[in-house]
């Protein structure tokens, strides 16, 4: 015998409401609740990782603190690069990956302390991290070196995205004793 039309499980989760219109087994009504608690847990739990991501993601208060607290450290971001660089294989689909350099760094540290340089790599890594999707990761790779792996973009469409965050970067100077120290990146893109 069939079961009269049911809410789909996007509706016992507070989705639109819709309705099946195909027959099922009977399997019973008592397992809809615990699926749906198990499902509602999961939910919670996405919802948690999404907001610790973005807690990490947040520039340090201060501007002297180290710049890989708001972005991934170099070995992180190798792991996730080979993850990513499986999945592309796997599933064909695009991704690819910049590559920014910070301008005359050793410069700045030279001038106007190392400090400053540290204040430098901080607000490029605000910058590069205010500046990318969840699915896309930041990660200092070199002393004044840092990464970006765009899911699902083309090499062209990083290139833009380059262009774009190296403007940014240019517009957004740091301030050390009351003199504007102006930042630049030097950036390249590769499609995985």
């Amino acid at each position: 015998m069939p079961l009269p039309n049911r809410a789909s499980p996007a509706s016992m989760l507070g989705g639109v409401s819709a309705r099946t219109t195909r027959t099922r087994p009977s399997i019973g009504h008592d397992h809809a609740p615990p699926v749906r608690d198990a499902l509602l847990g999961l939910l919670r739990d996405v919802d948690a990782v999404r907001g610790e991501a973005a807690q990490l993601r947040r520039p340090a208060a201060d501007a002297a603190a180290p710049a890989q607290k708001s972005c991934l450290g170099r070995d992180a971001f190798v792991r996730e690069l080979a993850r990513i660089v499986s999945f592309v294989e796997r599933y064909a689909v695009p991704a690819s990956v910049i590559y920014l350099q910070v301008d005359r760094l050793s410069d700045i540290a030279g001038r106007l302390g190392t400090e400053t340089a540290e204040a430098a790599l901080a607000k490029v890594s605000e910058t590069l991290c205010g500046q990318v999707r969840d699915t896309d990761f930041v990660g200092r790779v070199s002393d004044g070196g840092f990464g970006i792996i765009l899911a699902k973009a083309t090499r062209a469409e990083a290139m833009a995205k380059a262009e774009m965050l190296s403007e940014l970067v240019k517009a957004s100077p740091i301030v050390r004793n009351g003199r504007a120290v102006q930042l630049s990146v030097t950036s390249g893109a590769h499609a995985l």
